[in-house]
C-alpha cells in the first residue's frame, strides 16, 4: 500500500476567503493538539506567535468523546504560552463547540462540560465560547465571525497596548542586563590592559609626540592667520562683498525703495493729504528704510560663513597630518595637503574640515579613557558664528542715524525734524528726493566704515585659533588627556607599528569598539 504522504514534513494549501464584504482578514488552520509525533503540537502553534491576533479552538462532540479531556486542557496550556504580553487569556483564545444538529444530547454533554470545568460554572468566564455548525456558512458567519470581529474590535487596541508595554519593559530589562556585563566587560578589559601590551613609557613616549606634533602645526597655521590679519591689504573677498552688498542697496534705493518710485510717490502723498502733515509717512518710512539697509548688509554673513569654514578645514588638516590613520576611513575628498613644521604632508581624508573636527571630538569623548578637556576645546572652536549683526554692525549703526525723523541739530546739537514738505505731488517729489539723497548717503558711509574694519574678520578668525591651540595643548589636564587619547587608540593612529608588535592589541581595541558601540546603542534606545 503506497503511502506516499508519510514522507511529507509540511504541507500549505490556500483557498480564497468566502465572504466578499470582509476584507484583509486571514485564517490559518492548523493541525490538531495532542498529536502522537513528540513536539508536533508546539511546532504547530510557534507559527501562532506574533502572526495572529485571535485563536480559535474547535471542539466538536461524538459518540467517543463529549468532553473537554485532558488533552484540550493541554493545548489551552500551550497557547498561553503563546499570548505572551496580552494579559486576559479570553482576549487571544476562543472556544468554538461545533454543533452536531442531528446529536442534541451530545452538544448538551459538550455544553455542560465547557460550563462547569473551563468557565468554572459561568458562562464565558475565562473563555467565550461560540455554538455554530461549521458545516453551514451562514450560520457560521452569524454565529462566530460577526461577534468575533467586534470583539477583536474593541480588543485589539488593549491588546495591543498591552504587548508593546510588555515589549517595552522585556527590552528594558534586556538593557539593564547588557550594562552590568558592559561593566564587567570593562573592568576585565581594563585588568588585561593593566598586564599586557606596549610599556607604559612608550605610550607616554608617543602621547608627547603627538601633542608637540599637533601644536607645532597649529602654532604655524596661527602664524600665516596672524600674518593676514595684519596684513596692509583688504580681503578681496571682504572687498567683494560689501561692494555687492552697497551694490544692491543702491539699486533697491533707485527701485523707489522696493516699491516702484511712482507708486511711493503716490503712497507718500495720499498719505500726507489724508493725516494732514508729511511726518505720518515720513515716521514709518524712515524706520522701514534704515531697517532694509541694515538687513542687505547683512549678506556678509556669506562672506563669514565661509572664512569661518576655510578656518575649520585648514585646523582639520592639521589634525589629519598626525592622526590621519584614525580618519583613514574614506578617502574619497580631494584637497592639498598641510605641510608641517618637518615637512611633512597631511594626507587628506573624506568629510569637510566641521565633519572632521566634530568626529575629532566624539572620538575624544568616547575614548575608553575619556578625554573631556580636549573634547570640550573642539567643540568650543565649532560652536564659533561669525556674523554681521554682532561682529560690525554696532561699528556702523551711527552711519544709519540720520535715517530718522528726529535728528540733532549739527551746531545747537537740539532735536529737530528734518522732514517738512508741501502737500502736494512736488513735496512727494521732493520727499522721494530727500529720502533717496540720505539712503545713498547712509549707505555710502556704511560702505566706507566697512572698508576700514577690513582686517577685523581676519583678526578673529586668527584670535579664535589662537585661543584653541593654547586651550588644546596647554590646559591643566592637557598632556594628561592626551596620554590617555593614545591609550585607548594607539592601534588606530599607528597600525602598521604597533599592530606589528602585537596583534593582540588590535584585538582588543576592536572588543573596546565595539563596546562602545552597544553603549551608545543602548542609550539611543533609552531616548
Amino acid at each position: 500500500v503506497g503511502r506516499a504522504y508519510a514522507a511529507v514534513r509540511e504541507a500549505r494549501i490556500e483557498c480564497a476567503f468566502p465572504h466578499e464584504d470582509v476584507a484583509r482578514i486571514g485564517i490559518v488552520d492548523l493541525p490538531g493538539l495532542g498529536e502522537v509525533a513528540a513536539d508536533a503540537d508546539r511546532r504547530h502553534v510557534a507559527g501562532l506567535r506574533n502572526e495572529v491576533d485571535a485563536v480559535l479552538v474547535v471542539k466538536r462532540s461524538s459518540d467517543t468523546s463529549s468532553f473537554f479531556d485532558e488533552t484540550d486542557t493541554a493545548g489551552l496550556s500551550l497557547l498561553d504560552e503563546v499570548r505572551g504580553f496580552v494579559r486576559s487569556t479570553g482576549e487571544f483564545t476562543y472556544l468554538v463547540h461545533n454543533v452536531d444538529p442531528d446529536k442534541p444530547h451530545l452538544a448538551e454533554n459538550l455544553r455542560g462540560d465547557l460550563l462547569r470545568n473551563v468557565n468554572g460554572g459561568e458562562p464565558d468566564r475565562f473563555f467565550t465560547v461560540f455554538e455554530t455548525d461549521v458545516r453551514d456558512p451562514e450560520r457560521v458567519g452569524r454565529e462566530l465571525l460577526s461577534p468575533l470581529l467586534k470583539r477583536m474590535a474593541e480588543g485589539l487596541p488593549v491588546m495591543d497596548s498591552e504587548v508593546l508595554a510588555g515589549t517595552r519593559t522585556q527590552a528594558a530589562a534586556v538593557r539593564d542586563r547588557t550594562r552590568l556585563q558592559l561593566t564587567d566587560l570593562r573592568r576585565a578589559l581594563d585588568q588585561v590592559a593593566r598586564r599586557a601590551g606596549v610599556p607604559e613609557e612608550v605610550n607616554d613616549a608617543k602621547a608627547a609626540q603627538l601633542r608637540s606634533g599637533i601644536a607645532g602645526r597649529l602654532r604655524g597655521l596661527a602664524a600665516e592667520l596672524a600674518a593676514e590679519a595684519h596684513g596692509s591689504k583688504m580681503d578681496p573677498g571682504f572687498g567683494e562683498a560689501v561692494g555687492k552688498a552697497y551694490e544692491g542697496v543702491l539699486t533697491w534705493i533707485e527701485d523707489g525703495f522696493g516699491k516702484g518710485a511712482d507708486a511711493w510717490r503716490e503712497e507718500a502723498l495720499t498719505c500726507m493729504v489724508t493725516e494732514g502733515h508729511s511726518a505720518a509717512f515720513a515716521g514709518p518710512e524712515f524706520s522701514r528704510i534704515r531697517v532694509e539697509i541694515s538687513r542687505r548688509f547683512s549678506a556678509l554673513d556669506d562672506f563669514f560663513t565661509a572664512r569661518l569654514t576655510a578656518a575649520w578645514d585648514r585646523t582639520a588638516a592639521v589634525f589629519e597630518a598626525e592622526c590621519g590613520a584614525l580618519f583613514q576611513r574614506d578617502k574619497g575628498r580631494q584637497a592639498d595637503g598641510v605641510s608641517g613644521s618637518d615637512g611633512t604632508t597631511a594626507s587628506p581624508v573624506a568629510g569637510s574640515g566641521r565633519e572632521v573636527l566634530a568626529e575629532l571630538a566624539e572620538l575624544f569623548a568616547r575614548s575608553s579613557q575619556p578625554c573631556p578637556g580636549l573634547a570640550s576645546a573642539v567643540n568650543s572652536l565649532l560652536d564659533v558664528r561669525l556674523e554681521y549683526r554682532t561682529l560690525l554692525y554696532p561699528r556702523v549703526r551711527p552711519d544709519l542715524a540720520p535715517l530718522n525723523l528726529q535728528v540733532s541739530h549739527p551746531v545747537t546739537g537740539e532735536q529737530m525734524q528734518q522732514v517738512a514738505v508741501a502737500l502736494t505731488e512736488e513735496g512727494a517729489e521732493d520727499l522721494y528726493e530727500l529720502f533717496g539723497g540720505l539712503a545713498e548717503q547712509a549707505a555710502f558711509r556704511i560702505q566706507k566704515s566697512l572698508s576700514q574694519e577690513a582686517a577685523v574678520p581676519a583678526a578673529v578668525i586668527h584670535a579664535l585659533v589662537e585661543q584653541f591651540e593654547d586651550t588644546l595643548i596647554r590646559s591643566g589636564t592637557s598632556a594628561q588627556e592626551f596620554r590617555r587619547f593614545v591609550r585607548s587608540y594607539r592601534n588606530d593612529l599607528w597600525p602598521q607599528e604597533f599592530q606589528g608588535i602585537d596583534e593582540a592589541n588590535s584585538r582588543f581595541a576592536r572588543v573596546v569598539r565595539v563596546a562602545q558601540d552597544i553603549s551608545s546603542i543602548l542609550e539611543e534606545e533609552q531616548l
